[in-house]
């Protein structure tokens, strides 16, 4: 069965996001600074600023995020179970959860990025993969081939609200943070 993947960044999203209740209580309340039931970009941005999801991800310690860090946050996220391989259910989990939205559309199947044909993607043929789209560019606002804190928040942002209203409601967080989709 061929699938469609628009890559909005939801996997970027989901792991920026989710852990965000687990990691300290910052659950839905906190990111609403306001307590109006909505996040808007500035409450997102300066929640997500006093975070720690931006050096997560962010493996060297600069002010950015390279293409590769992006990647390989990217195949983590899609390895559910850890153990360093993508299996066919946990791509499928993906392609099913975390792939709405812009403008990139392959038509790949599983087996398309399985380049060594074995039944499980390696991280390495997922940043691979990726690396051969546009994913990274669509975050990469200016263009200098890095993400600063303010692009990976803004993409985090765009990815979580789901309904593309530019508020990030409380069934949107609680969808993404439950289920990561």
């Amino acid at each position: 069965m061929n699938k469609t993947l628009l890559f909005a960044g939801a996997m970027a999203g989901t792991m920026a996001l989710a852990s965000c209740d687990s990691s300290g209580g910052a659950g839905f309340g906190a990111w609403d600074a306001d307590r109006n039931e909505i996040i808007d970009n500035n409450e997102f941005d300066q929640a997500f600023t006093t975070s720690s999801h931006f050096g997560d991800w962010n493996e060297d310690n600069n002010s950015f995020i390279s293409k590769e860090e992006f990647y390989e946050g990217y195949a983590k996220m899609m390895d559910r179970d850890n153990n360093g391989a993508i299996s066919n259910t946990e791509w499928d989990q993906a392609v099913n959860s975390y792939f709405t939205g812009y403008e990139y559309q392959p038509d790949n199947e599983y087996s398309d990025w399985d380049g060594d044909s074995d039944g499980n993607l390696s991280t390495q043929e997922v940043r691979s993969s990726l690396s051969k789209t546009d994913y990274f560019d669509e975050w990469d606002k200016d263009g200098n081939g890095e993400l600063s804190e303010k692009e990976f928040a803004k993409g985090v942002f765009t990815t979580w609200d789901t309904d593309g209203d530019g508020f990030i409601q409380a069934e949107e967080y609680t969808n993404w943070y439950d289920t990561g989709q």
